[in-house]
């Protein structure tokens, strides 16, 4: 069976997540960067499944959440944004610019006078121009803080400057082609907090020294990211 994505209705909410089979005799659940998974297994019947996504969800839930950014696809307001869970709205019906806010707090981070959202005639602005305008934001966000932390880095380090490009990677947190002086990120590391991006940053750029990741690469790693071990379980970093 092909990965394939699914969703189901659990909570009054809409829960998307990967499901695979395999010919092992137990399922199980994962967070997968930022991804909740199911690896089912054969033998399992439909009923059995159905009830075993509702235990993972519940018991991955809060990690899950903290990572989660599939909202782009589902027309819900909130995704995650440096660390945080946020929300967005229009300021009014009749003055629709981005308003965000912190989800937890309620409390306004800002409002964004040039980015206009899309409202109909009946006030409703969860359609997909607007998910496709928060996307692009989000990537321009993503974009000026990873270079701004990637020239910081450098410039300690004594790496001449990288290009650096924010793509739609599978797989990967960030590569670095050491041959074009290039690094290209994953756009959905704005899902994290600010240090673990910056660890990223820093893993990418200790392979202008160390094309490998042996012991003399982690050394220098956690030599100026004494985290780094910690933020590396958690992105499942090699």
């Amino acid at each position: 069976m092909k990965e394939q994505i699914k969703s189901i209705s659990f909570d009054d909410k809409i829960y998307y997540y990967k499901v695979t089979e395999s010919t092992s005799k137990t399922s199980k659940a994962r967070i997968n960067k930022g991804e909740l998974e199911i690896i089912f297994s054969k033998n399992l019947d439909q009923k059995k499944r159905e009830v075993f996504i509702k235990e993972s969800i519940e018991e991955l839930k809060e990690t899950w959440m903290r990572h989660y950014h599939k909202p782009l696809k589902s027309y819900k307001n909130t995704f995650s944004y440096f660390g945080k869970i946020v929300a967005f709205r229009p300021a009014s019906k009749f003055w629709p610019v981005l308003v965000l806010y912190d989800v937890e707090t309620n409390e306004i981070l800002f409002s964004h006078p040039d980015l206009l959202l899309t409202i109909d005639q009946n006030g409703n602005y969860l359609n997909e121009q607007n998910q496709v305008k928060i996307a692009k934001w989000l990537k321009s966000e993503l974009f000026v803080f990873l270079e701004q932390t990637q020239r910081k880095l450098e410039k300690k380090l004594g790496i001449d400057f990288y290009d650096l490009f924010v793509r739609d990677k599978v797989g990967t947190w960030g590569t670095n082609h050491v041959s074009k002086k290039a690094i290209y990120y994953n756009f959905h590391l704005h899902i994290f907090n600010k240090e673990i991006i910056e660890a990223v940053v820093l893993h990418e750029l200790a392979h202008h020294f160390y094309h490998g990741h042996g012991t003399d690469f982690y050394d220098f790693v956690v030599q100026h990211c004494p985290n780094y071990k910690k933020i590396a379980d958690e992105l499942n970093l090699d």
